[in-house]
């Protein structure tokens, strides 16, 4: 089987981890079948009208990024449709492959009655983002929602990471008989694995893009009350984004450096080590399509303590950590985990995590579920 990939997202060389999670996601295929990628993005640049970069990312995967001042939405679509055309043409679509899968469909897939006229293959969609839950933060008698919906109404099948993603994206559509599977997200099983616990330092850790919706003065009004009854704990922050000032304000404040560590920035390789030496992971959020870090935490055997969200319970239970309800204390499900933390086997937990989350996992899964496609396309 061939596939081609077009992904809006994609690591790019403006910012070469952003849309990690999409790459990964083809890596996992790879394994199982050809897959050929290609990244269209329209970016802003308010020094040109128009340019082209064009560049080859791996002998698999090429990019196609136009730079433009512009910002009206109606033009922006309008250039993804004549870049995407001229990439299937270009990669021979109906004659090369068996199946064309974009990532993410806003905006690529606009004009969908037009593509479907130029694509014989199968079409499908993979689906990460928040934008559904929230509306895309438009007003409901914005034209441009109508335009996003009728992609859906085209009755493409989608993969999700999460249940909880799919059912938003059927809310947000009213498509509500829409086929949809779920294939998580990857996991770096060569980074995060198991690795025995000193389980007498009582050290948490959390890593976040810091902003709003991720809520960091939750856990630290709460490790403040766990402090109070373990004064030698010690929560390792992680990350950067538009609260990390005001956290670093917080922890100088309330003198809390003694049993704080503020890491910043880090990457994947100490991310991993951070996980594996921490007792546990805590991670808070108004909502989330999956949370890679959460799978992450479990991957090393940790146990996470985590807002009770829709998408991350899917994975997370009793069993491997505990989800924390409105209203109740994060305080006192800290303290209450730590005191019954000898209920946790922690290579369970990574056992469990690595056979839903690592690129054979996934890859399998993912490859199955294309297969499947293809075999009733040709029936």
């Amino acid at each position: 089987m061939r596939v081609l990939h077009i992904a809006n997202w994609y690591p790019n060389r403006w910012e070469n981890k952003e849309a990690l999670f999409i790459q990964e996601h083809i890596s996992a295929l790879q394994q199982y079948c050809h897959n050929d990628t290609v990244h269209i993005e329209i970016r802003y640049n308010p020094d040109t009208v128009f340019r082209l970069v064009k560049y080859r990312i791996s002998p698999t995967e090429e990019a196609y990024i136009i730079l433009t001042k512009i910002k009206v939405w109606r033009i922006i679509e309008f250039l993804y449709l004549k870049t995407l055309v001229w990439v299937l043409i270009k990669y021979k679509i109906n004659s090369r492959y068996n199946l064309i899968n974009v990532h993410i469909a806003y905006p690529l897939l606009t004009h969908i009655n037009i593509l479907k006229k130029i694509i014989k293959v199968p079409i499908v969609v993979t689906e990460h983002w928040t934008a559904y839950h929230y509306n895309f933060n438009l007003p409901e008698t914005t034209t441009k929602l109508d335009r996003i919906k009728k992609i859906f109404s085209s009755e493409l099948p989608i993969i999700t990471v999460s249940k909880a993603l799919c059912n938003d994206i059927k809310t947000f559509s009213g498509c509500f008989d829409h086929s949809c599977t779920v294939v998580p997200n990857v996991v770096n099983e060569q980074l995060f694995y198991y690795k025995e616990k000193e389980k007498d330092k009582l050290v948490f850790f959390m890593i976040n893009y810091w902003r709003t919706i991720k809520k960091p003065f939750v856990i630290l009004n709460a490790f403040r009350e766990v402090l109070k009854v373990y004064p030698h704990a010690q929560l390792r922050i992680a990350g950067y984004g538009p609260l990390w000032d005001e956290i670093i304000a917080y922890v100088e404040e309330y003198n809390l450096l003694g049993n704080i560590s503020l890491l910043g920035k880090l990457e994947k390789e100490d991310v991993a080590k951070e996980m594996q030496n921490c007792l546990l992971f805590i991670h808070s959020a108004d909502y989330e399509t999956f949370s890679v870090v959460c799978a992450e935490a479990l991957m090393c055997g940790t146990p996470v303590i985590m807002t009770n969200l829709a998408a991350v319970a899917e994975f997370i239970n009793s069993s491997n950590g505990r989800l924390i309800n409105q209203g109740q204390s994060w305080a006192e499900a800290i303290i209450e985990e730590v005191k019954n933390y000898s209920k946790y086997q922690n290579l369970a937990i990574a056992d469990y995590a690595k056979a839903r989350f690592s690129s054979k996992a996934v890859g399998e899964k993912y490859y199955t579920y294309l297969e499947e496609l293809c075999n009733e396309a040709n029936r």
